[in-house]
């Protein structure tokens, strides 16, 4: 096969008998070989570029299916990474009307192209080049941006992408840059919450917990009380004694799917309104005896409840 594609003259004639050569030698476990006669047929010009591309990522996928240990899984995550990328810039070129490639009609695909970016990013990422796939997938923002701005939803894609490499990097202050880019980009929903608590993670780290609240209580209401932006507003305004924080437990509460856990919360909610002088603290208790909660610690609270707010009629009405 090697003799033969030395003689062919059509390039991709020759790419096509160089790959089959190349999956020869992955047979054999000839590696380096493989990866040699790929390199080669990617060089030529013509339409076999494409096809060698494919066949370049599934074999570097293949090995890291195949790989024992974490170095060796490292590097092949590495080469299926930069295989992924090469591709990508193939389809890329196709999708700006270069067809010299041999990109098959079927697969010129926005959608295509940012699932290969994504998948490229996220295994250099895990291979150890973590600053080549978020540079990779802002590249790609920014050129769909350019070339295709009808597809603003896979720009967008692709920077969230971005974002949560950052997040998992532990790049505080990278994630809530780009998080604020992001932010008026989302609707309601799980990203734009997931966003905001970026966002107020990195007000907490600079010691602005007035901004930290506000973003918590936007995480909140975007994804229908999301209950880690809840439970973060709810030990901020603790730490301050904020008067908004019995509402906050009570809000809390709704989000919880069992009994006991919403009576817990409300419990707490009761007697940070009762601190507070306020006659929710009664409407809060009794939401807690809706769930579940027994008539002695009922009694017990509405006692101490009675106490506090002053209340002798709620105090007798307890003991009796």
């Amino acid at each position: 096969l090697r003799e033969r594609a030395n003689r062919a003259e059509d390039p991709r004639w020759r790419a096509l008998l160089l790959l089959d050569a190349a999956r020869l030698a992955e047979g054999r476990g000839e590696g380096a070989q493989a990866d040699a006669l790929l390199q080669e047929a990617l060089a030529l010009p013509g339409e076999g570029r494409y096809p060698v591309a494919v066949e370049r990522e599934q074999l570097a996928y293949s090995r890291v299916r195949r790989a024992r240990g974490e170095k060796e899984r490292a590097e092949a995550l590495k080469s299926w990474g930069v295989a992924l990328r090469d591709r990508a810039a193939l389809l890329f070129a196709a999708l700006e009307g270069d067809d010299t490639a041999g990109v098959p009609v079927y697969a010129r695909r926005w959608q295509t192209l940012g699932d290969l970016w994504l998948a490229g990013a996220q295994a250099l990422a895990a291979g150890g080049l973590a600053a080549d796939g978020e540079a990779l997938l802002e590249e790609g923002a920014a050129a769909v941006a350019a070339a295709a701005p009808e597809e603003a939803e896979l720009a967008a894609e692709l920077l969230r992408g971005r974002w949560r490499l950052l997040s998992a990097a532990g790049d505080t202050e990278g994630a809530a840059l780009l998080a604020r880019r992001l932010v008026p980009l989302e609707g309601e929903g799980s990203d734009r919450a997931l966003l905001a608590l970026t966002l107020a993670d990195e007000a907490l780290a600079r010691g602005d917990a007035a901004a930290a609240v506000s973003r918590l209580r936007v995480a909140a209401a975007a994804d229908g009380g999301c209950l880690p932006a809840q439970v973060k507003l709810v030990a901020l305004l603790a730490e301050s004694d904020a008067p908004e924080l019995g509402d906050e437990l009570e809000e809390l509460a709704r989000g919880f799917a069992t009994p006991e856990a919403r009576a817990r919360c409300l419990l707490a909610a009761a007697y940070v309104h009762a601190r507070r002088r306020s006659p929710r603290a009664v409407e809060a208790l009794e939401a807690a005896g809706r769930n579940g909660v027994g008539d002695i610690v009922l009694a017990r609270f509405g006692r101490l409840l009675g106490s506090v707010l002053g209340d002798g009629a709620l105090y007798e009405a307890s003991t009796e």
